[in-house]
This record gives C-alpha cells, sequence and structure tokens, in this order.
C-alpha cells in the first residue's frame, strides 16, 4: 500500500511508526490537534501508525475517559492504532511534587509499551512528556530502532520561569534530566527558529535539528476558512473586541495584562475562553472584578472557536517574562489562518517574540510597558490595522499544512531508511 501526504509519496511496505504523545484526541490545546493530524495523515501516507499516549485529561487536566486504571485501552481510528495509558492526574498542576508523580505513573503505565515497541521501524517522541521520552530512549537501546524527537516545550526552562520548580537544585536536576533524556534520540525536530538555536547548545551527539513548525489541523483549517471571508473589510469594532482562547497556565500570566486593561480608560470587550491549571484562578478573577468588560467561558470547540477568530478584532496571546526559548504558542496560527491581528505580550526575544517583529501580524507589548496597552491599542490607525491583518494571513502561508507533514514523513523515512546511523558516531562524545 502506497499513499501520499503534502506531496510525499511513502514507498510500499507501511514503515511501523510508533509515536509517544501527551496529547491526543479528544484532548484540545497543547498540540493535541496538530498531533492527531500528523498521525491520521500519516497512516493515510502508508505509515503503519501506532499511537501511545495518556488517557484524555487535557486541558481541564481531569479523566475525560472515564477509564485511567490499569488496564491499556486500545482502540483504532482513522486507519491508526492508539493505546491510552492510564496515570496520576494532578489536582494542583502547578505543584512540582505533583507534576513528578505525573511523569513517574506514566512512566511505569507505559512501559507495558515496551514489547509492542519492539516491531517498529522507527519511533518519534513528543516533548513536552519526560515520561515518554524516557520509554521511547528505553526502546532504541534496547531494540535499536531509530528515535526522533520532537521538541515542542522545552518544559525545564519553563518550569523555573513560572515557579513549578523554585529551587536552583530542583532546576538545576530538570535541566540535567531533560537535557540526558533529549541526547539519547538520533533527529530532532523543534517548531521555531529560537528554539533550534536553543537546542544547538543542548545537544551532545551531532544530532541535525530541523525546523517543523506546527500547523493547523484539518478538520479546524475547515471551520476557520468556512468563516474567514467575514473578516474582509472589517476594521476594529467600538468597544474593541479582544478575544482570548486555549490553554490558561502560569506560562500564559494571562491576569496581569487583565489587570493593565482593567486600568485602562480603553473601551473594549474581553472574551477569554479557556480551560488549564490556572483557568480557575483567571475565572475567580472575572467573577470578583465586577467588570463587564470581561467575560470568562469553557474552552471553545473547533466551530465556535473559527466563529470567535472571525468575531474578534484581535486575538491575544500571552507568555510569562522568562519563559524564554522554551516554546511558542500553537494557538498563533489559527489566528494568522483567519487574518486576526494578534494582540501579543511577551519578552521581545522569545520565539513568539520574534516572529511578531518578523512577520509583524499584529501589536507586540513587552511586559515592562504592559500597563499602556490601553493606550497603545487606542492610538492604532486604520492603516496599520489593514496591514497587520494582511500580514497575519501572508504569514500563515509559511505554516502550511500539506507541505509541513510531508516534510515530517520525509524525515521519519529518512530516520526508517537511515537506521539512527547519522549521529551514532557520536554517541559517546
Amino acid at each position: 500500500m502506497a499513499g501520499t501526504s503534502g506531496g510525499y509519496r511513502v514507498r510500499t511496505g507501511q514503515p511501523r511508526l510508533h509515536v509517544v504523545l501527551n496529547v491526543f484526541r479528544p484532548d484540545v490545546a497543547g498540540g493535541a490537534t496538530v498531533y492527531t493530524d500528523l498521525c491520521f495523515s500519516l497512516a493515510r501516507a502508508g505509515f503503519d501508525v501506532t499511537v501511545c499516549a495518556p488517557v484524555p485529561f487535557f486541558p481541564e487536566w481531569r479523566d475525560k475517559s472515564g477509564r485511567n486504571g490499569w488496564q491499556v485501552w486500545r482502540y483504532t481510528e482513522a486507519g491508526t492504532s492508539i493505546e491510552r495509558y492510564g496515570l496520576f492526574i494532578p489536582r494542583n498542576p502547578n505543584s512540582l511534587v505533583q507534576r513528578l508523580l505525573f511523569e513517574g505513573t506514566f512512566l511505569l503505565s507505559l512501559l507495558r509499551a515496551l514489547p509492542r515497541m519492539r516491531r517498529a521501524d522507527v519511533i518519534l517522541a513528543f516533548s513536552p512528556l519526560a515520561a515518554g521520552v524516557a520509554v521511547a530512549a528505553i526502546a532504541r537501546r534496547l531494540f535499536r530502532i531509530p528515535l526522533m524527537l520532537n521538541v515542542q516545550d522545552i518544559t525545564a526552562e519553563a518550569a523555573g520561569s513560572v515557579g513549578i520548580a523554585r529551587g536552583r537544585l530542583s532546576q538545576r536536576m530538570l535541566r540535567g534530566v531533560e537535557r540526558w533524556l533529549f541526547n539519547q534520540a538520533d533527529y530532532w525536530t523543534t517548531i521555531s527558529p529560537v528554539m533550534v538555536r536553543h537546542l544547538e547548545r543542548l545537544k551532545r551527539r551531532g544530532q541535525p535539528i530541523e525546523y517543523v513548525p506546527n500547523w493547523v489541523g484539518e478538520s479546524l483549517a475547515k471551520e476557520i476558512m468556512a468563516c474567514r471571508r467575514e473578516r474582509i473589510g472589517v476594521h476594529p469594532h467600538v468597544p474593541i473586541r479582544l478575544l482570548y482562547a486555549g490553554n490558561i497556565g502560569r506560562k500564559q500570566n494571562l491576569i496581569a495584562l487583565c489587570d493593565s486593561l482593567q486600568a485602562s480608560s480603553l473601551k473594549f470587550v474581553f472574551r477569554i475562553c479557556g480551560s488549564g491549571a490556572a483557568s480557575a484562578e483567571m475565572a475567580n478573577w472575572v467573577t470578583s472584578r465586577h467588570d463587564p468588560r470581561f467575560s470568562f467561558e469553557p474552552i471553545l470547540v473547533e466551530a465556535e472557536f473559527a466563529r470567535a477568530l472571525s468575531w474578534c478584532d484581535y486575538y491575544v496571546i500571552t507568555e510569562s517574562p522568562g519563559v524564554g526559548g522554551s516554546f511558542i504558542p500553537s494557538k498563533l496560527v489559527p489566528a494568522l489562518m483567519a487574518g486576526a491581528p494578534i494582540l501579543g505580550v511577551c519578552d521581545p526575544e522569545s520565539p513568539l517574540g520574534e516572529e511578531l517583529r518578523a512577520a509583524e501580524p499584529g501589536l507586540h507589548i513587552t511586559w515592562d510597558v504592559v500597563g499602556t496597552v490601553g493606550e497603545r491599542l487606542a492610538g492604532v490607525s486604520a492603516e496599520s490595522y489593514a496591514r497587520w491583518t494582511e500580514n497575519a494571513r501572508r504569514r500563515s502561508d509559511a505554516y502550511d499544512r500539506r507541505q509541513l507533514i510531508g516534510r515530517m514523513a520525509a524525515l521519519l523515512m529518512t530516520a526508517h531508511l537511515d537506521g539512527g546511523r547519522n549521529s551514532r558516531p557520536h554517541e559517546h562524545s
């Protein structure tokens, strides 16, 4: 059987691919839509795909399946074999102890996948998920299977910057473990140029590092394109419509932006739609302030998200100060596709900051001047707003789904055919 993915044809023989993930449908946010789309597309392209993931829990941090036990939940969807493993789900995801229990129990649970991984031709593991990367690394060592690592989030950096790992010793240990795990892989891919540069400093075996950004999943892309024409010719409303939609955690620092907006005289409405580790805190903030300009609701399904992108004047993306090169929000790409100008609040040298400077799809504000956000929004000219809308749509071409899935398929085939030899001469350096 042969197939195509983004113009790339997988040769007959169905390479057996095991994918180790932290989130997968019906999870949403945190890259779940992209990961699901990738796996289903690779299966259609001719790979024999097996997904190993936790039971669905994200971004609500609760068991959404009713199957969070010791028994492995196996099923098939879209030509893909899916295995869901039980684990401890933190009640407080901002607790380092509970996060370690989350990783540790998933490690023990996922070890049961090793006998089935033995049949794989190549393994693809995603970070953040130290336990998943660890089990993939064990399979690589035991069975000499090439391992490709996709770095979505440099967890140790983020944990230190948002206070999950507060002490210097714990931060140093997390960084050391993460660096060691990363270097068990033969090939690396990551999602921003800033993260490529960061990973160059971490690699110890001469691994090739490929830049493959995330994209908009097929089903969400269809919803966005169906709504996008509603934005044609639209100027900012009065009051200005702001939208935040997605995961809400400490990495976002969303309340700090809300404080600045509330203190301003700007005429706006801010629709906040999300779930996650800090969502209850955000909901309590909205309730306690009694400010009708702010509203809070749970995370949106795809069709509602697409309509909300059409509704808003600015799509809000925030990153905590000091997060640095640890991640780039996957929520950026749907907003670009929709032509929704971005209100981005982040460090200038972060992956998001670099993207906002390079593509100019909206207003970029750094945390040291976040108190001026109302004044800055009020002062945007019609010409600037129209330019940002066009820049956003133009930049979305760089995240073309078919090309990027085809790129991943090609890299996985190279890893399969090369057998991990590319980096093995450096294995003990």
